[in-house]
């Protein structure tokens, strides 16, 4: 399977000066958020770029429910470049196609040009660790070279039960145990990304 790093660096956020989505689009624009990030801005994954339209989806009504609270999306949204780059490659899959119920399974078939990379990192809110789960969509179609990767993130949500959730060793950078934070984790096939 996957290797995975034994302890992820955690990206500490603070309230966002941003109350609604509409806000958060502006801010996002006017502080360099959306657009292409290098190689080197997203640790070694590639050129990832971040869309208007991904933005739309990660501050949705749906996606925003799935998380602790609002203003975690939104903390999230303003650290988001700094969470994409300590996140790691935790599941590579095919795009598999949506049934009638909406949902994505293997036995509707793949979509060819597109491969799924699942991004796993972790963020601080009030000193409560939030697994963050970045998707990104990778285009395998050569003909789409200035769209090589596209990403949106589908959820926040809060990591529950950690008594000490955040080490902060010597005022260095805190980091967190990535057992903690994939506990319980399934990958889309329903098994659990760290066996044993």
């Amino acid at each position: 399977g996957m290797k995975y790093p034994k302890r992820v660096t955690v990206i500490e956020l603070e309230n966002a000066p941003f109350r609604c989505a509409r806000d958060a689009i502006a801010y996002a624009k006017a502080h360099g958020i959306v657009g292409v990030m290098s190689d080197a801005d997203t640790g070694g994954k590639g050129e990832i770029s971040i869309s208007f339209s991904s933005l739309d989806k990660m501050l949705s009504g749906s996606a925003v429910q799935k998380s602790a609270t609002p203003a975690l999306h939104y903390a999230a949204l303003v650290r988001l470049r700094d969470i994409i780059r300590e996140s790691f490659v935790a599941e590579v899959h095919p795009d598999f196609k949506k049934g009638a119920d909406g949902r994505r399974s293997p036995a509707n078939g793949i979509n060819p040009t597109v491969e799924i990379v699942v991004l796993y990192g972790c963020a601080a809110y009030m000193d409560y660790p939030c697994r963050v789960k970045t998707t990104i969509k990778r285009i395998l179609d050569g003909n789409e070279p200035h769209k090589a990767y596209s990403y949106e993130i589908t959820n926040v949500e809060v990591l529950k039960g950690n008594a000490a959730p955040v080490a902060r060793p010597n005022d260095r950078t805190p980091t967190l145990d990535v057992g903690i934070l994939l506990n319980g984790v399934c990958d889309v096939n329903g098994e659990p990304l760290l066996k044993g």
